[in-house]
C-alpha cells in the first residue's frame, strides 16, 4: 500500500519503499496506461531529487507539465495522481434510453427480424428502434 507523509518542507514524499515499488511496478507493467507510467515516473525522478527540467526531458513532456504533477503530488499525494472528472458534452441519451437500448439489442427484437448479433447493425433492426 502506498503511504505519504509531510517532510520537513512541508511537501509530501513517499514514506515506505512499499510505496516506490508500487510505483515502479507501475511504470514496469504493460497494461498501465500511458499517463499513469508518465505520472509515476515523474513522482519518482522528483523523489531523487532531479529537477524539473531533466524530468520532463526524461519523460518527454513540458515542464509545465512535470510542475503541475509535482504540486498535486506536495498537495494531495499519491490520490493526486488520479485522473480528474472532466466536462465534456451531456449524454445524448439518458439511463431509461440506453436501458431499452440495451434490453431490445439483447432481446427477443434481433430473432424477430431472423438478425444475428453480428447483423445487429442492419437497417431493419435500426429502424426498429426509432
Amino acid at each position: 500500500m502506498i503511504q505519504d507523509r509531510d517532510d520537513s518542507r512541508g511537501k509530501r514524499s513517499l514514506a515506505a519503499p512499499e510505496g516506490r515499488k508500487l510505483l515502479e511496478a507501475c511504470c514496469r507493467a504493460p497494461a498501465t496506461a500511458q499517463g499513469e507510467v508518465k505520472r509515476a515516473r515523474i513522482v519518482l525522478l522528483a523523489a531523487a531529487a532531479r529537477s524539473t527540467r531533466s524530468i520532463a526531458k526524461e519523460v518527454g513532456v513540458q515542464p509545465r507539465v512535470v510542475s503541475n504533477w509535482r504540486r498535486r503530488f506536495a498537495e494531495k499525494g499519491l490520490g493526486g495522481l488520479q485522473d480528474r472528472v472532466r466536462g465534456g458534452k451531456e449524454p445524448l441519451y439518458g439511463p431509461a434510453t440506453n436501458t431499452k437500448l440495451g434490453r431490445d439489442t439483447l432481446g427477443s427484437r434481433p430473432d424477430a427480424f431472423n438478425l444475428s448479433m453480428t447483423d445487429s447493425s442492419s437497417g431493419a433492426f435500426i429502424k426498429s428502434l426509432r
